[in-house]
Order: C-alpha cells, then sequence, then structure tokens
C-alpha cells in the first residue's frame, strides 16, 4: 500500500509537470479532429496542410504536400510572443521528406519587432530534398532586440511532401516552455498610430525659399531625432512629430517666422536636463557629426542657443532609435517603420524618406570623407 502511494504521487507530480511545462503546442500533440491543424498551428502560402499520424515519437505531426505543379510553397507556422530576454535562440525539430524536388524542405525560424523580420533562416542553404526518413535539424540565430514576435515552422518548397515533429525552441539553451517571460518596457512612440495610414501632407507648389526651409528642418529633425534625451527614450514617435510640424512650417511667411515655429516645436518637448555624466567626444575620434550649420547659418540667436544646449547635454546611451551591432560596432537602426499601409505617392512620406536617410548617412556613414563629390 505505501508504495502504491508513493508511485500515485510520482505520477500526479509528472502529470502536473507536463501540464505546466507545455505551454507551446509544439508537438503537435494538441490536437482536435473537427480542425485541420493542431491547436495554435497555421498555414502560410498555398500547400495543403494536415495533420498526420506518421509522426516521429507520438500520435501526431504536421504535414506538407505540394500541389502537381509544385511552382510555389506551403508553410506551418507557430507564433510565440517574444517577451523574453537572451543573446541566441536556438530551433530544434524532426523533419521527414518524400520526394522533394525543385526547391527545399526545411525548418523555419523567423524573429519579428516593429513590423519587419529581425532574424530569419528557413535552411534553404542547406537544400534539403529527395526522400529521407526522420532526421534532427536545427537552427542558430542571434535574439535581436527589439523582438516582438517568434515564428517557428516547416517549410516546404517545389514538389513533394514533408513532415514535421517535436520542435524544441530555447533561448540561451533554456527551454521556451519553461522559460519566465519578462516585462518589456511599453514605448509611447510605438503607441502612436495616428499617421500609419496617411501622412494628412500635401505640399504647395515648390519654389526656392521653401526648398531652403525644408532643408533646414531635415537637419534639425534629424538632430533632435539622434540627440534629444526625450526622443531617444522612445517617448515620441519622431516620424509623426515630423507630420504635425509640417502644416504650419509649411505656411511660414519669413525667416523670422520660421525660427518661431522651430523654438516652439522644440519646447513643445519639455526642459532639458543638465547632463552632469555626459562624455565629451574624444579630440582625435575619426567621426564627428559636421553641426556647423547650427552656429554659420542665419538662424535665429535663440534657435541657436537651443540646438547648442541639446547637443550639450545630448541623450548617451541606449538609443531607441539607433544601436550598435555586437562586436562590430556598425551602426544599427531601430524602430524604423516601414508603413507598408500608407497610400502611395504621399508627399510626408516621400520627405520623411529623404530625411531618414539623409540624417542616416549625416551621423553614421564613415566613407563621406572619400567621396569625389559632394555627397549632399
Amino acid at each position: 500500500m505505501k508504495y502504491l502511494v508513493i508511485i500515485l504521487i510520482i505520477a500526479l507530480n509528472t502529470s502536473c509537470n507536463s501540464q505546466t511545462t507545455h505551454k507551446f503546442n509544439l508537438d503537435f500533440e494538441t490536437y482536435n479532429s473537427n480542425k485541420k491543424l493542431s491547436d495554435g498551428w497555421f498555414k502560410w502560402g498555398s500547400y495543403e496542410l494536415g495533420i498526420d499520424t506518421i509522426a516521429n515519437s507520438r500520435k501526431f505531426a504536421g504535414k506538407i504536400s505540394s500541389d502537381e505543379n509544385g511552382s510555389s510553397f506551403g508553410s506551418i507556422a507557430y507564433k510565440i510572443p517574444a517577451n523574453y530576454e537572451g543573446k541566441y535562440i536556438q530551433l530544434e525539430g524532426y523533419m521527414k521528406i518524400q520526394d522533394v524536388e525543385n526547391g527545399f524542405a526545411g525548418l523555419l525560424l523567423r524573429i519579428d519587432g516593429n513590423s519587419t523580420s529581425l532574424a530569419f533562416d528557413n535552411m534553404k542553404n542547406q537544400n534539403i530534398n529527395g526522400t529521407k526518413d526522420w532526421e534532427k535539424y536545427s537552427i542558430n540565430l542571434p535574439y535581436p532586440e527589439g523582438a516582438e514576435n517568434i515564428f517557428v515552422a516547416g517549410i516546404l518548397v517545389g514538389k513533394g511532401k514533408a513532415w514535421f515533429d517535436d520542435f524544441v525552441l530555447t533561448i540561451d539553451g533554456k527551454n521556451i516552455q519553461t522559460l519566465k517571460e519578462t516585462n518589456k518596457p511599453v514605448f509611447k512612440a510605438n503607441l502612436d498610430k495616428e499617421f500609419d495610414t496617411d501622412s494628412k501632407i500635401v505640399f504647395p507648389e515648390l519654389n526656392k525659399e521653401l526648398i531652403t526651409n525644408l532643408e533646414l528642418l531635415g537637419r534639425v529633425w534629424g538632430f533632435l531625432k539622434y540627440h534629444h534625451p526625450k526622443v531617444a527614450k522612445g517617448n515620441y514617435n519622431w516620424d509623426f512629430e515630423l507630420f504635425r510640424i509640417l502644416p504650419e512650417y509649411l505656411e511660414a511667411d519669413n525667416v523670422v517666422e520660421r525660427d518661431q515655429i522651430l523654438i516652439k516645436w522644440i519646447d513643445k518637448y519639455g526642459k532639458i536636463a543638465e547632463c552632469k555624466k555626459c562624455k565629451e567626444t574624444s579630440s582625435d575620434a575619426f567621426l564627428k557629426p559636421d553641426l556647423s550649420w547650427i552656429n554659420s547659418s542665419n538662424l535665429d540667436s535663440e534657435l541657436k542657443k537651443k540646438l547648442n544646449k541639446i547637443y550639450h547635454n545630448r541623450h548617451q546611451g541606449k538609443h531607441f532609435y539607433i544601436g550598435m551591432m555586437p562586436h562590430i560596432g556598425n551602426p544599427k537602426f531601430l524602430n524604423e517603420n516601414s508603413y507598408s499601409n500608407m497610400p502611395f505617392p504621399d508627399d510626408g512620406y516621400r520627405l520623411l524618406s529623404v530625411y531618414r536617410y539623409w540624417n542616416m548617412i549625416n551621423y553614421f556613414f564613415p566613407y563621406k570623407h572619400l567621396m569625389d563629390k559632394d555627397w549632399n
């Protein structure tokens, strides 16, 4: 009797552990026969997807079957919120293929953030085709900052059939089924959706004066983007702040009015606190920003003073819009939304594209001095 009780306790503990550690249905076993796919799995592509009893270990596996032509692709995918921290991510899984030709089969791992793919691999380069029994495969990728969603999948390109089973996802070697989720910061900039589908900007007829004013606005906008502490902290969607200032700015009748609009715009974001820990740019730094336009131009003296104060108390450290590639130091542009739903053409978004690109080159391209023409 004593041993029977012990066995029952062990069995109950095992059952409880299996329930609490199986957050994600990566083995396809949670399946309702009334549905086409196992719980949580969905379809990418045009090929036929299903659940099959030809499995690697237990009852079920995911299956992809091409059409007769085999001219497209199919993918059985699963989405996991990227509420985790780490440096490396690995997907392991088992795959079986039959008569795969004119393409390949593989596991797929994709990490998305800010409406774009931050890291991706679908094993295309391994060129897995033909007929093979169950084998274990893996994908390893750096786990990117700004990750919002993780997609694990099996993919078939070309003709044939492929089965997938027993996926295991780990971050820094720890199984995601038991890995503790983190509370990621919510940036105000990401909550601003006002102009997602339309900038609402229409330009008047361009003339020399307006072009000069727009050039200045591009310089000021980019300067504030990379230096203003509150922009750097992700408090503002800086793309949309451009669209908010433009209607008034385009109506400026003269230089004095133009500069006052810029002064009022800067004041909108509050006072600049003195930065007691800010480091001076090294005297032997090879690449320095050219900010001579601030003091050498005919800007209002108060505007010059405000811009210089921001520079001397500029944000230093982790930045919402710019980072550095690990071990390399190359710039890594962050949170640059693609706005795939914007109308085309759109005057505001066209100007935004120019401003973005110009300032990326101005502040971060290291070879401007080697160009035989004025890059500007």
